[in-house]
């Protein structure tokens, strides 16, 4: 399916550290080296602990969102996908694909969870063909289910950075309105568990200040 856009049932907030600076990126993000991103000053990681607390259990999920930051740079970010595995019908890892590397150990808890990882392959995030194209080699290799979000303003942009980026792709594209304003930001069903480990209604987002709210 391609160029539908993204609207899950709860996002969770994996982390607000991010190893990369992405302009117009909308999330508050603390720039770590990805080595130090377990203690770097001012990172904070969402907890498997706090997760359950926060959990909506009273809700049916059926579409889970796990971002950041980069979701990754979380040192619990295994137990956590497990996690949310068990209490949801389909779970989406968004990430950079900085990591993404043959025989990284996180690829086999992905595809054995079934887990979707949604790899951000554009001219934001700074990607090449080349690069793209390895990426989407090494999940394929790995059995990991693969989506990829394309963040431009426009629909017409959208399609240009697909066919450059993706000609070879045939999977689950997804386009990803660059925010602008608060208004272009995804609005998930149900609610967002920060990092923080609260669940809220809406995304935390630089166009609201620089600041990690609970």
């Amino acid at each position: 399916m391609t160029g539908h856009e993204f609207r899950p049932d709860v996002i969770v907030e994996a982390t607000n550290a991010c190893d990369r600076v992405c302009p117009g990126c909308y999330a508050p993000n603390v720039v770590v080296e990805a080595g130090a991103a377990a203690s770097a000053p001012g990172a904070v990681h969402l907890s498997l602990e706090r997760l359950e607390l926060a959990w909506p259990s009273d809700a049916r999920i059926g579409k889970v969102s796990v971002r950041g930051g980069e979701p990754t740079l979380n040192p619990e970010i295994g137990a956590i996908l497990r996690s949310l595995a068990e209490r949801s019908a389909a779970v989406y890892l968004e990430t950079n694909g900085g990591w993404i590397a043959p025989r990284h150990p996180l690829l086999a808890v992905l595809a054995e969870l079934g887990c979707v990882v949604k790899v951000s392959l554009d001219k934001m995030h700074g990607t090449k063909a080349a690069e793209a194209e390895r990426i989407l080699s090494v999940l394929a290799g790995a059995g990991v289910k693969i989506a990829v979000a394309v963040t431009e303003a426009t629909r017409e942009q959208f399609e240009s950075t697909r066919a450059r980026l993706l000609a070879g792709f045939d999977g689950e594209v997804l386009w990803q309105r660059k925010a602008a304003s608060l208004d272009d930001l995804v609005r998930p069903a149900i609610g967002v568990i920060s990092a923080a480990g609260t669940l809220k209604r809406e995304v935390t987002s630089m166009l609201e200040g620089p600041s990690l709210r609970a």
